[in-house]
């Protein structure tokens, strides 16, 4: 029948299977207890007749392990008739409950495949020719993990012979989940109950490499520091003799370094829309660029800065910017990007190209209905030169005849009307320099 496991706050309590099936521990009621558990693995220290403890964790549909099982244990979390397994309670204490629906049929011991988070694991081994792991640990990496130690993390149960352990916060893990590594992340280890003889530590790394990222294994013991590859598995050998500095438990820890890569643009493109010169482009690493120009020109020679915009990034991340250029002119119109540098320097993107028809839509009246006293044209690409402007209303009666200079530099046409039209509807007739009339319809309201 059900039966319910009561544990005080922060202990270690073994719990026996009850049944003569297996169960799947992660469907037992669980009471302020992560979904964590250990098993005594009997063929660590392989040859040294003394096992060791591993740390399961729950990562998806499955769990990973600390150190990898040696035996052929289950990691969907299904633990064997008759087996005893440890749990550790949260602060407060909590309880355990195992019933009937937790049974699975068979006691076939499987190794599911779980995908790989980003980690990286640390083996133990004797340095001998035949492989004998004594323990390990593990990081496991994700945007979602706090670097604070919590419940999530797995706390160090210590071995008969050698331990390993990550230190954290003053809290011993055998398994540590963080946010992505960072250059002034450091890992801790801690070697308990070593003996005066030959090891190697075996790094192995999933998912780890990234542009300018590196680790370095660091003893403090002769002082060396070596590279730890972020893309497989490392062996570093080491030895412990009969001094106090070689045998410190603090001997070990593992350090990151970022390089700094240099600023490039990625990207940039440019594609008409609406009229609009729309200009996108992306940089990568910009933490020293004060400033971008984008820059136009009609004849891909001689160009001009038409917009200046600011770095949104401070690291080696990849940052992208947009801008709308009102001032397209008929036929090719090229784009690029200036940066300009903390120590002065200047670096140029490639050359974008629109291209503009003459056929498009070139005068609007923005915004239409006008109000307030204010009608506004935007006049998109038209010439310089003298241009007639006529305001009628419904039944053609000129209310307003003006001459204005356009420049063909300028997009805004702004024209005060005041207190002489009425709420309603208007005509705007526009005459060219070339004597060619455009009329366009306007809702006004007061």
């Amino acid at each position: 029948g059900r039966q319910t496991y009561t544990g005080l706050s922060n202990e270690f309590k073994m719990i026996g299977n009850p049944y003569a099936s297996s169960i799947d521990f992660k469907t037992l009621a669980k009471s302020n207890l992560p979904d964590n558990y250990y098993l005594w693995d009997p063929l660590i220290t392989t040859g040294q007749g003394v096992g060791g403890y591993v740390a399961f964790t729950r990562v998806g549909s499955g769990y990973v392990a600390a150190p990898a099982p040696v035996s052929p244990l289950d990691l969907n979390g299904t633990i064997q008739s008759g087996t005893a397994f440890f749990v550790k309670f949260n602060a407060g204490g909590g309880t355990l409950t195992v019933d009937e629906s937790a049974k699975v049929s068979g006691s076939v011991v499987v190794n599911a495949p779980i995908t790989s988070p980003t980690q990286l694991r640390t083996n133990l081994l004797l340095n001998t020719p035949e492989r004998t792991l004594m323990d390990g640990v593990l990081n496991l990496y994700d945007p979602l993990f706090s670097d604070s130690v919590d419940d999530n993390d797995i706390y160090k149960m210590v071995n008969i012979s050698e331990t390993l352990a990550l230190v954290s916060s003053k809290s011993y893990l055998s398994i540590e989940r963080r946010s992505p590594i960072k250059a002034t992340d450091t890992i801790f280890l801690h070697l308990n109950q070593i003996k005066l003889r030959f090891y190697k530590f075996e790094f192995i790394a999933d998912n780890l490499n990234r542009p300018g990222l590196s680790a370095y294994l660091e003893d403090t013991y002769d002082s060396s520091k070596t590279l730890i590859n972020l893309t497989g598995t490392t062996t570093i050998n080491f030895e412990v003799v009969n001094n106090p500095a070689s045998y410190k438990t603090s001997r070990f820890r593992i350090t990151f370094k970022q390089a700094e890569l240099p600023f490039r643009f990625t990207s940039l493109k440019a594609v008409l829309k609406n009229n609009l010169a729309d200009i996108t482009f992306t940089t990568v690493n910009e933490k020293h660029i004060n400033n971008y120009k984008v820059q136009r020109s009609y004849d891909d020679i001689h160009f001009s800065d038409v917009f200046t915009t600011y770095p949104i990034s401070s690291g080696n991340d990849s940052s992208l910017y947009n801008f709308k250029d009102e001032k397209v002119r008929t036929g090719d119109n090229y784009y690029r990007i200036k940066s300009l540098n903390s120590k002065g320097d200047s670096l140029f993107s490639e050359t974008a190209k629109v291209v503009f028809e003459s056929n498009a839509k070139l005068v609007t009246i923005a915004p239409n209905p006008a109000s307030h006293g204010i009608i506004n044209l935007k006049m998109y690409h038209k010439i310089s030169g003298n241009y007639g402007i006529k305001i009628m209303n419904n039944s053609g009666q000129i209310i307003s005849d003006q001459t204005i200079y356009h420049s063909e530099d300028d997009i805004d046409q702004k024209f005060a009307v005041g207190s002489m039209l009425a709420s309603g509807t208007y005509y705007i007739q526009i005459l060219n320099p070339a004597n060619e009339v455009e009329i366009l319809k306007c809702l006004y309201f007061k």
